[in-house]
């Protein structure tokens, strides 16, 4: 598959705020995939709404969405990740040591909002 690359950063380790190679931030690695598809997102957090669109409902996400998560109980935005496909999402948390594929499907009560950058 031609975007099997995104697989390399699995297994990589977790560090707030890394910019990698050996360990990412969850933000960072998003912006580091955005940046390898030629997409260039604020390297802050909380600057995704000057490039990247947010999904309406029924929109369905897909390769290369972000997806943003909040706190459940204070609503604010705390990690990102990447989706892998329509069901997977690639992202780097502490809980897991690391960068993990993980099915998105696992936090529905924390997804905050898809977002996607629109040519």
């Amino acid at each position: 598959m031609a975007d099997d690359w995104m697989l390399e950063y699995v297994g990589k380790g977790y560090r707030q705020d890394a910019t990698g190679p050996e360990k990412w931030g969850c933000w960072e690695l998003c912006v580091e995939i955005k940046q390898r598809q030629g997409v260039r997102i604020p390297s802050s957090l909380f600057g995704w709404r000057r490039i990247l669109r947010r999904l309406q409902s029924g929109e369905a996400p897909r390769k290369f969405d972000i997806v943003l998560f909040s706190d459940p109980e204070t609503k604010i935005v705390v990690h990102a990740g990447t989706m892998f496909n329509e069901v997977d999402m690639l992202h780097s948390a502490p809980e897991f040591g690391g960068v993990v594929l993980d099915r998105l499907s696992r936090y529905p009560k924390h997804v905050r909002a898809i977002v996607r950058h629109d040519p």
